[in-house]
């Protein structure tokens, strides 16, 4: 009698053992695909970001940089709802503005050079306008009558160059000579 129970209850435990094993095997396989299942979400949930998040500032960096190097006719075109999207629309807006000022600034300029041409040549005395290379950047009517040149000709030019007798050509050599 008692070895029946004996056998009996190694046959119990033989069969929890077998179910606990099966159990075990079953949790096993459970927590593997939830690994996967986690990583694979990750993997999704990462390239989303990027996507969200990297690209636009990345594209937001490389047309901050163009417009830094004097392109300020570009645009941002990012669309989004997020502080990426609102640092776009304030930079295209202050791109916009300096985009105006320079071009404000470039009417100024060339009403200024406008004016100083039309003064120069009201004047009617020989003047020769150069730079610091001693290159002409204007002459009036009455310097090329005089010297017998023509001013399409000279402009941009080294004004050495241009002028036909060598006691004109030291003045412009040393003008703290011609002064005196």
């Amino acid at each position: 009698n008692s070895f029946w129970l004996v056998e009996e209850n190694q046959k119990a435990m033989l069969k929890v053992s077998q179910e606990t094993k099966r159990t075990s095997d079953e949790a096993i396989i459970a927590v593997l695909f939830a690994a996967v299942l986690a990583t694979g979400l990750s993997i999704v949930t990462m390239v989303q970001f990027t996507r969200r998040i990297i690209e636009p500032a990345e594209k937001l960096t490389e047309t901050v940089h163009q417009i830094g190097r004097g392109h300020l006719d570009l645009k941002i075109d990012i669309n989004t709802n997020d502080e990426v999207g609102e640092l776009s629309r304030e930079f295209n807006k202050m791109t916009e503005r300096l985009r105006k000022y320079e071009e404000l600034n470039i009417e100024k300029i060339l009403s200024e050079k406008q004016k100083s041409e039309t003064i120069v040549e009201s004047i009617s005395d020989v003047i020769i306008v150069c730079d610091s290379e001693s290159t002409v950047q204007l002459i009036n009517h009455a310097a090329e009558e005089l010297f017998q040149i023509r001013e399409q000709d000279v402009i941009g030019r080294n004004v050495n160059d241009c002028l036909p007798d060598d006691r004109l050509k030291e003045i412009f050599q040393s003008p703290e000579k011609a002064t005196s």
